[in-house]
Formats: structure tokens, C-alpha cells, sequence
């Protein structure tokens, strides 16, 4: 949601975290309440086309959890040379496919 220039519904953003709309709806109404997420423009005649997008409490949240999720990679990559992230990462990716397809069979 973050990177959304002009907000996503809840089924954008519900495909994109690979979860249920049900899930989508209930942590964007506790969002809502805390003040972190509002609902934008309508993107059609149901609610569930409303565009959601992030306060500007919601963005300073994203500032520091960026913030922190960078630091953390700095420290458990420290010592690693760029090339062996490189090939752990293509590694990696090649397991979360065959988890994708293993998944689907």
C-alpha cells in the first residue's frame, strides 16, 4: 500500500499480500481506527472498490518500519560480498517457485 501512488482497493491489495479480502477488511478497519489508512476516491459502486491509501501517520509508520527492515538486512548480510547475495537470492527465488508448483499440484 505504501507503494501505491494513488491507493489500491482491497482486492489489489489483498492479491498483492496473497491473502483473503475477509483478511484485507478486517486489518484496514483496525488501521482505519488508529489512523494509519483511509479510504479514498471510489473506484466503483461497491465498497470494496473504495482506494485505500496511507495517512500521513500511516507513512511515518513505513518511514521507520523501512527504516528498520534495512538495518536489519545491513546486519545479517554483514561480511556477505554482493556476489554470494546475488546467487543466495537466485537460489532462493528458485526454492519459492518450486514451493509455488509444488503447492499447486
Amino acid at each position: 500500500l505504501s507503494r501505491a501512488e494513488n491507493g489500491m482497493t482491497p482486492g489489489e491489495l489483498a492479491k498483492s499480500c496473497s491473502v483473503d479480502k475477509a483478511f484485507i477488511s478486517r486489518i484496514t478497519a483496525e488501521l482505519k481506527t488508529l489512523g494509519y489508512v483511509h479510504d479514498g476516491e471510489d473506484a466503483g459502486s461497491r465498497h470494496y472498490k473504495k482506494l485505500l491509501s496511507l495517512t500521513e501517520a500511516g507513512q511515518r509508520v513505513m518511514q521507520c518500519v523501512n527504516t528498520m527492515i534495512e538495518e536489519a538486512v545491513e546486519k545479517i548480510s554483514a561480511g556477505i560480498s554482493p556476489e554470494q547475495l546475488e546467487t543466495f537470492y537466485a537460489v532462493l527465488s528458485h526454492m519459492d517457485e518450486n514451493l509455488l508448483a509444488l503447492a499447486q499440484e
